[in-house]
């Protein structure tokens, strides 16, 4: 099995800009970032907690977007 690490910016708009580690599924904080010193702020650590919506729906009916 081999690790996936992917350096990430945080999606959101703030002043620090957050860099994170996408490993193995996870997002953690670079600890090499020289503002946030490997944490996360907790917009973005919150990203890690919604609930996408996985299947589009029109009118109560399960549709393709194809």
């Amino acid at each position: 099995m081999s690790l996936s690490k992917n350096s990430i910016a945080c999606p959101l708009d703030c002043y620090d800009t957050c860099e994170a580690l996408y490993e193995n599924g996870l997002i953690k904080g670079n600890k090499n970032h020289g503002v946030t010193n490997g944490k996360l702020c907790i917009n973005f650590a919150n990203l890690q907690n919604e609930n996408f919506l996985k299947t589009a729906y029109y009118e109560n009916k399960e549709i393709t977007l194809e």
